[in-house]
Formats: C-alpha cells, sequence, structure tokens
C-alpha cells in the first residue's frame, strides 16, 4: 500500500513471526514478483510487488498468523468472504484490494499501491481547520461507503489512512476479522495507547481509537468506527484527545472514555464552534445516543462546514469563472461514474512532468543548493496542489447536495481557476530563470502563495464576480491574468517593467468600470510602488482601494489596503499622527474581513509601525508582543509550520523597537531567537537569517561590541553571497561591514568594501532602492577620512541626483547633502553650502520631527555658515534650536559642544554680548577637554577655520 512508510509504524513492535519467512527481493508470494519491503507493522509486513498477469504494481500484505487468527480453515474462509466483498467495493477514497490468497500456510492482501503518506503525517503539517475537515469528509466517505457494503473497519485510526501524492485519501487495513464477544483480559496497566490490541485471535482496535463497545468486548458495529472517526477528527482539528487521561497507558483511557464525557477543547485553536456538538454526539458512551449512520453525520459536517452564509454576487452567472472551469480536464484513476465529484488532474500546473521540470531546471542552474531549493518548492507547491483538488471536490459537492447556488460555486470555481493559475505562473516563472543569484527571490514567491481555503471565505471570493456587461468579460479575464502576472513577478523579485505594466492594467481596469477588478488593479499597482519605494503612488492607489474594495464588497483587499496604509503614511511617509487616526478603520476592516490570524497579525505589526515612529516605545512593544503572542498560540513554533517565518519577523521587529529605544541587551536575544526559527523553517544560512545578523550586528556596534558586530556583518555577507551573489542585499551588508572596519579605524578594508558596496548597489539597483543612496553616502564618507576629497565630491554628487530624481524620502538623501556641504564648507564655500544644510535639515524634520538628531545637526551647520556670512540672527536662531533640545542623544555630544562654542562666537562677533560670549566659548572648551582630544581637536578647527575664511569684524 505505501511506497515510503509502514501503515502501522506507530504501533509497539510485536513479534515478527512474518519476518521469518519474507520472501527476498527477487522472490515472489503466489503470482507477484516481489522487489522489496515497504513496511512493517503490528499486523505483518508490506512488500512492494507488481502483478506480471495484470501489469501493475501492487503492495502485498502479509499478515501474521497470531493476530488475525488466519490458521484455521474457518477463519481463512471468513478473511477471503470479507476480502472478497472489498474488492467489490469501488471508491475512491477506499484503498483497493485486488485479491487474497495463502502461500505456505500464511494469508495475504494483494492491494492497490499508493505512493503517498499517512493521514497522521498529513495531518501533523500546519493545516486550517477548514482544510482538516474537508479532507476527513472525503475520508469519512470512504468508511461510509465500507459501512453500505456491509463492512466495518475497528482499527480506524490516521495511519489506516493513505493520502497519495494526488492529495486522495484511501482508507486502508479494513479489520477483516470480527472481534466476536470476547472480554478484554489483557493486562492494560503499561500498554501504550497507539499498540494495536488483539484478544483470542482477534482484533480489538488501537486504544486511543476503540469505542466503549470495544473496551467491554462487546460485538461492534458501523457506529463503532463511528466514534473511532470523530475522536481522530477532533484529534486533527483541537490537537489532543477528546478524553483527559491521567496517563499514557491504555487502562487510564479506558476509565475516561467509558464516562462518556469528552474534554473542552483548549480556546487556542480558532475551530468553528459549531463541529464540538457533531462530534461529541459521535463520542457518546451508549452507541445509540451516536449518530445512525456514518452518512449521517458526514451530511451534518458538509452542510456546516459549506460557507451557505455567503451572500449572492452581484449580476448573474460568471462567465469568466465557467470559461476557466473548462480548462480543468477531469481524469482520476479508479474513479467510477458512481462518484459525480472526482478529484481534477493537475496536467500542465504540478503534474509530475512539471515537478521534474523543476528540479532539473534548479539543479542545472545550482548544482549545489538546486535540490535543497526543489525541496522547498515542492513542500509548497504540493500542499497547494492537494489543498486545491480537496476544494474543488467539496465545492462540487455541496452545489450537488444543493448547499450552495449555482452563482456561488461558479464564483468559487473561478477563485479555484484563479489559485490554479498562480501556481502555474510561479512554476514558469521558477523554469524561465535564467540566472542562479535569482533563485532565492523566485523561492519566496513559492511561500507566498494565495490560500486555497480562502476560496470557501466570502471575504475573497467576492471578488470574483463577472462584470455585467455583455462583451466585457473577455477583457476582464484578460486583464486579471496580467494583474495576477504581475503579482507573481514582484514575489520573484522581479520588478523590472512592473511599474508600467501595472500602472497600464490599471488603466484598462478602469476603463472596464468593474469595481472588484479595479479594486484588484490599485491593490497590484501599491504594492509595485511600495517595493519601488515610490510612498505617493502607493498612498494614493491605497487610499482608492479602501473605497472601491467597499463598493465591491471585497473585504479581504479592504483590510489589506487600510493595514498597508498605516505603514506607508507613518513610517514611509513619515506622518504617524495621520496613521493613527487611521488605525481604528484598518481594526474594523481586518474585523469585517474574518479577523483572520495573518491579517491579525499584520495589523499589529503596522500599528507597531506607528508606534515606533511616534516614540511611543511600549505601545509598540505591546503590538508585537500580542502579534508573537497569537503566533505561538497557533503553533507558529512547530516544526514545519508556514507560520514561523513570520513569528521571524515579529520576532526582529520587537528587537528593532528595543533597539530604537535603547533597550539593546533586550534586543540581542530576540535576533538570535528569530535567526534559530529562520534556520528551522528554511534551513541554515537562508537568506532571512542575514537580515537578522545585519540587525544583530547593528545592536552590537552601539553595545561598542564591535568584533562581535563584525563577525555578525560577516556572516550575513558569507550567507548572501553564497546564496544572491552580487546583489542588492549583498550590497547591503557590504556597506555594513565597511562601516565597522571604519569604526575600528582600519580604512583600507573599509575602503575595500565600501567601494564594492557601490559598484553592486550601481549595477544591481533602481534609483529608488533606499540602499543605492546608503552605500554610496557610505563610500563618500570613507573618501572623506582618507582626504579624497574629489572622488568624495563626484559621489555626492550623484547621490544628491539620484535622490532628487526618485524622490527618495529618508536620511540618506539628507546625508549626502550634509557631506557635500561640508566639503564646500571646507573650502569656505559657505554660499555653497547653506542651502545644502538647509535642505538637510527640512528633510531630516520631515522624516523625524523638529528634536531629531539629523535636525540638531544640520542646525549647527547652518548657525556656522550664517555666522561666516554675517547673519547672526539666523545663527542665533538655528543655535538656540539646537541648544534648547531636552535630551540630544550620546551620538550629538560633539554638535552640542561646537554649537555652544559657535553661540559665545556669535555674540562675541556680532558685539551684542561679548562678555557672554567669551564666557561661553571658555565653557565650550572645558567640555571639550572632558570629552577627549577628539572634541579639543574640533572646537580648535572651528576656530581656525574662522579665523581664515571668516574672521569677526
Amino acid at each position: 500500500m505505501f511506497s515510503r512508510a509502514p501503515t502501522e509504524r506507530s504501533d509497539a513492535a510485536a513479534p515478527d513471526s512474518a519476518a521469518e519467512n519474507e520472501p527476498p527481493a527477487g522472490g515472489s508470494v503466489g503470482r507477484f514478483r516481489v522487489h522489496g519491503m515497504l513496511g512493517r507493522g503490528g499486523m505483518g509486513i508490506v512488500l512492494d510487488a507488481f502483478d506480471p498477469q495484470l501489469d501493475r504494481p501492487v503492495a502485498v500484505k502479509l499478515l501474521r498468523p497470531d493476530v488475525w487468527g488466519t490458521t484455521t480453515q474457518t477463519e481463512q474462509a471468513r478473511l477471503r468472504r470479507e476480502a472478497q466483498a472489498m474488492a467489490r467495493l469501488s471508491h475512491p477514497n477506499v484503498v483497493t484490494v485486488y485479491d487474497v490468497g495463502e502461500v505456505d500456510g500464511q494469508s495475504f492482501l494483494a492491494m492497490e499501491k499508493v505512493d503517498g503518506t499517512t493521514l497522521r503525517a498529513w495531518q501533523q503539517q500546519p493545516r486550517t481547520p477548514a482544510a482538516i475537515i474537508a479532507m476527513y469528509l472525503t475520508v469519512g466517505r470512504g468508511l461510509a461507503a465500507a459501512h453500505a457494503a456491509k463492512l466495518v473497519h475497528r482499527d480506524f485510526k490516521p495511519e489506516n489512512v493513505l493520502v497519495g501524492r494526488d492529495g486522495r485519501a484511501r482508507v486502508s487495513d479494513f479489520g477483516l476479522v470480527s472481534s466476536g464477544t470476547a472480554v478484554v483480559e489483557a493486562d492494560l496497566r503499561d500498554t501504550p495507547l497507539g499498540t494495536r490490541m488483539t484478544v483470542a485471535g482477534s482484533a480489538m482496535g488501537t486504544p486511543a481509537y476503540m469505542a466503549p463497545e470495544q473496551w467491554d468486548g462487546e460485538d461492534v458495529d458501523a457506529r463503532a468506527d463511528q466514534f473511532s472517526y470523530a475522536v481522530a477528527l477532533w484529534e486533527a482539528v483541537y490537537g489532543e484527545h477528546p478524553f483527559a487521561t491521567t496517563g499514557a497507558t491504555a487502562a487510564s483511557l479506558r476509565a475516561a472514555v467509558l464516562t462518556g464525557t469528552p474534554r473542552s477543547p483548549s480556546r487556542t485553536v480558532k475551530a468553528p464552534s459549531w463541529l464540538r456538538p457533531i462530534l461529541e454526539r459521535a463520542l457518546a458512551r451508549d452507541r445509540a445516543d451516536r449518530w445512525p449512520t456514518l452518512d449521517a453525520m458526514l451530511d451534518e459536517l458538509a452542510r456546516r462546514s459549506a460557507p451557505s452564509r455567503l451572500p449572492l454576487v452581484i449580476g448573474g452567472g460568471t462567465v469568466v469563472a465557467a470559461a476557466a472551469a473548462v480548462a480543468f480536464v477531469v481524469t482520476t484513476q479508479g474513479a467510477t461514474r458512481a462518484d459525480p465529484c472526482p478529484t481534477p488532474a493537475l496536467a500542465g500546473t504540478w503534474d509530475a512532468s512539471t515537478r521534474d521540470r523543476v528540479r532539473a531546471h534548479l539543479v542545472g542552474l545550482d548544482a549545489v543548493r538546486g535540490e535543497s531549493m526543489f525541496a522547498e518548492i515542492a513542500r509548497h507547491a504540493d500542499r497547494q496542489a492537494h489543498e486545491w483538488q480537496a476544494m474543488h471536490v467539496t465545492t462540487c459537492r455541496d452545489t450537488r447536495a444543493g448547499r450552495q447556488s449555482d452563482t456561488l460555486h461558479d464564483q468559487r470555481i473561478a477563485c479555484l481557476s484563479d489559485r490554479i493559475d498562480e501556481l502555474r505562473d510561479t512554476a514558469d516563472i521558477t523554469l524561465a530563470t535564467r540566472e542562479p543569484g535569482r533563485l532565492e527571490s523566485v523561492l519566496s514567491a513559492w511561500g507566498e502563495l494565495s490560500s486555497v481555503d480562502d476560496c470557501a471565505d466570502r471575504a475573497t471570493v467576492a471578488g470574483f464576480v463577472a462584470p455585467p456587461a455583455p462583451g466585457s468579460q473577455a477583457e476582464a479575464s484578460a486583464i486579471a491574468d496580467e494583474l495576477r502576472a504581475i503579482e507573481v513577478a514582484r514575489r520573484a523579485g522581479q520588478l523590472e517593467g512592473l511599474d508600467p505594466r501595472a500602472s497600464a492594467a490599471l488603466a484598462r481596469a478602469r476603463a472596464l468600470a468593474h469595481p472588484p477588478l479595479l479594486a484588484v488593479a490599485l491593490q497590484r499597482v501599491a504594492l509595485v510602488a511600495t517595493d519601488r519605494n515610490d510612498t505617493p503612488t502607493a498612498q494614493a492607489a491605497l487610499l482608492e482601494a479602501t473605497e472601491i474594495a467597499a463598493r465591491a464588497g471585497n473585504d479581504d483587499i479592504a483590510a489589506d489596503a487600510w493595514t498597508r496604509l498605516l505603514k506607508v503614511v507613518a513610517f514611509d511617509g513619515g506622518k504617524p499622527d495621520e496613521a493613527l487616526v487611521l488605525v481604528p478603520a484598518a481594526r474594523a476592516a481586518v474585523a469585517r474581513a474574518g479577523d483572520r490570524l495573518p491579517d491579525r497579525v499584520a495589523l499589529l505589526d503596522h500599528e507597531s509601525d506607528v508606534y515606533l515612529k511616534l516614540k511611543r516605545y511600549p505601545d509598540a512593544l505591546a503590538k508585537l508582543t500580542e502579534a508573537r503572542g497569537m503566533l505561538e498560540s497557533a503553533g507558529a513554533a512547530n516544526l514545519g509550520s508556514p507560520l514561523e517565518t513570520k513569528l521571524a519577523d515579529v520576532l526582529m521587529s520587537l528587537g528593532v523597537v528595543h533597539n530604537q529605544a535603547g533597550s539593546y541587551d533586550l534586543a540581542i536575544p530576540l535576533f538570535e531567537e528569530a535567526i534559530a526559527h529562520f534556520d528551522k523553517a528554511l534551513g541554515p544560512d537562508h537568506p532571512a537569517s542575514a537580515f537578522a545578523f545585519i540587525n544583530l550586528g547593528e545592536t552590537l556596534r552601539r553595545l561598542d561590541r564591535k568584533e562581535d558586530a563584525q563577525r555578525a556583518f560577516e556572516t550575513a555577507v558569507r550567507i548572501r553571497e553564497t546564496r544572491l551573489g552580487e546583489s542588492p542585499a549583498l550590497a547591503h551588508a557590504l556597506g555594513a561591514l565597511g562601516n565597522i572596519a571604519r569604526e575600528r579605524q582600519d580604512l583600507v578594508r573599509a575602503l575595500e568594501l565600501m567601494e564594492r558596496s557601490a559598484r553592486i548597489a550601481r549595477a544591481t539597483m533602481p534609483d529608488s532602492n533606499l540602499y543605492k543612496l546608503a552605500a554610496l553616502v557610505g563610500l563618500s564618507t570613507i573618501y572623506l577620512q582618507l582626504q579624497r576629497d574629489d572622488e568624495a565630491r563626484a559621489v555626492l554628487d550623484e547621490a544628491i541626483a539620484i535622490g532628487d530624481r526618485s524622490g527618495a524620502r529618508n536620511s540618506n538623501r539628507a546625508n549626502a547633502l550634509i557631506n557635500r556641504g561640508d566639503l564646500d564648507t571646507k573650502v569656505g564655500d559657505c554660499v555653497s553650502a547653506l542651502p545644502r544644510y538647509e535642505r538637510a535639515n527640512a528633510q531630516f524634520e520631515e522624516l523625524g520631527g523638529k528634536d531629531a538628531p539629523g535636525v540638531l545637526m544640520s542646525f549647527r551647520r547652518v548657525a556656522h555658515c550664517r555666522i561666516a556670512l554675517r547673519d547672526y540672527d539666523g545663527a542665533l536662531a538655528a543655535l538656540e534650536r539646537v541648544l534648547a533640545s531636552p535630551a540630544p542623544p550620546p551620538s550629538l555630544a560633539i554638535d552640542i559642544i561646537l554649537a555652544r562654542h559657535l553661540h559665545g562666537y556669535a555674540l562675541e562677533a556680532s558685539r551684542r554680548d561679548i562678555g557672554r560670549g567669551k564666557t561661553l566659548q571658555r565653557e565650550a572648551r572645558l567640555q571639550a577637554e572632558s570629552h577627549g582630544a577628539a572634541a579639543v581637536a574640533q572646537v580648535e578647527r572651528v576656530i581656525k577655520w574662522f579665523a581664515r575664511y571668516a574672521p569677526a569684524p
């Protein structure tokens, strides 16, 4: 049955009588040729075999006589009758039995070989309750089909359900021998809950899933399977057994089950409230109190899980959806005409051929990391494909059962069509990538695939409404395809040309005048503009999207737009007070969209951005701490959770806030914890962890732990150079390492690093990339320290021109103006320097407020040049701003000393208060001496400069 693992791999070890007669590879069991062993379990062994008569692979199970009681002719005849009944049972959710027989006194079953894993392994991956319920519905239909054929499983558990690579679940390992009326006499005190139990040669079941009548040794019927099914589904959704036990033995569980009172589920699990009563009825102590049949229970599960609360969409049927649905060719193996909703195939999207081509392409581009990158891609793609298939089947059955309208069916199918097209587009862009350095960005696109579960969500499917105007559906479909392609390329980091494409798609959507499509187009324009650091365009598109999405009834896009606005307005636009006003609207939008975990975490993250910009650090920390708690409660720290990288991001944000607040010792463990989560979720030395190393290095640098900081930056450089090649990220890391080399006075090494950083930035970054300016400003700083003024001047002029062209609003643009002004001042040209300082001052104030460090630093320079130009009123006004600062940071200590000296010099030179002016200059000199030789040298340079270029009148 398996190609990889035994069905009962969690069962306790049992005497291996079957192993003594295990056929070697190349041997045979009856007519079946044995290739090897697939697995071993409590019931026997499973062999990988081939049926030459019917030319097909099979799984042959050799059954243990001591478990199955097949030593008598009567028992063998019963086994054969029930196996023949199973062979007649043809259902897509039941493993097909091909043959039953006996070889050398040992019974065997020949069955369908399923390439896949167990339901247990499937549900151990991060799954939403909706996805789990959808999968268990298909499993239950298979079990119910067996009941209809008068078969009882007697040992249903997740290990006995196989999930194929095609996403289809098959129930396997039916208990083919009746348990009779034997009473359990085994010593249960030390029996593990996962052990398969037998009595008097009969199959009893596995303790963790046994019904009360099985514990009492009574005859069992289909209602025992219903009980076991409910236990398994409860475990899968709520993460714990429904009955609280005092220990981990069968005896303690038996006592709990026989009380007939399930525990209350954990409140941290966001499962639908209607699920618990359905399961509790199936878990009743008395079988007469359970659902009359498993089918009745499944019908109620399907009815309640269907998105029946969704309102009807605007207009009539969705032609776009119907057209897209035609593209899905349904070709399932083993499906019969009895199932009108078979599992759709994945031909041309994520089938075996596509998987093989993607793997070969990645290995060809990167022989070292190609296989590991493919494994990461396959993890995302396989899950997406399997969930898509399950949702497609559920949608079909909901419609046929009358649980949803045809219009709603078309909407859901349109949503599923979009999801499968997105999967195909992501595979295509992966195959089209020709540069190894771009593979990491492409890999990130796979981690951002849109949720399939959302296709059962009101907020999401509301966007899939065809335009009502006749003849406009084809244009709407073309625009939707272009918008999806733009988003896939953006996620893959391939931003070249996306700006005009997004603008053109938006213009077409405006012309169509269809709000659902226009809302998507505005969202795409905003995302592309944000990636390009084009704040005005992003803000305008998001503001319009909030209104258009509301008109379209698309709560998803409305919530996303309001949430993103917080960061764009506060952080990118430098207006946190305005952003704070938007917070209630953003919260309301997220609530309307279903208050889903990813949306709530994103909202809290961006709320923290607002508070960080306002320097309300406790509020920022509170928001991020709340987000962290939500993620951890949802299992984000568990191995394999898709939320783990989001948890790492939140931990990094917490570290950044502590950094800004000056709590460096608190920031360090947060960055280290983020790195550990990135390593666990993405593998060691992933580019995501490199960013955490950059933050860690900056924190260590501020603590004056320069050697430790250098090691952190070196790690970031190594990771990015190895994984990304000469990329913008590498330029950033090289710049950070160059800065620490400069601070350690290793100017030769610093220059080498900064020149390489600038070279890569020029080659790989658009003007809108903030790191491009940073790289150039960093290089100019080294040139200035080395007295290479001409080279510094050229680089700074380049940086200022880039900043002016891009409209960048960040401190690097202002710093370029400061450094360029310093070069002018150095040669006595305050006429040229002063407007540069004033421009820098305005930018610093816009970004950080009137008391920002950059404002104080630039005002000191403004005052210097105004004194030189004999504008004493302007100079004194600037100096008073500097000296009135309530709590200047320690990094500005020398600027404050120089401002005090200049204040005294201005009072003396202007003859307004000569005595006080001389006193202030003496005090400044004494302060400088208390700060060391560097501060004294700075004061002396200012004195010499005025003596040379602007002597007092």
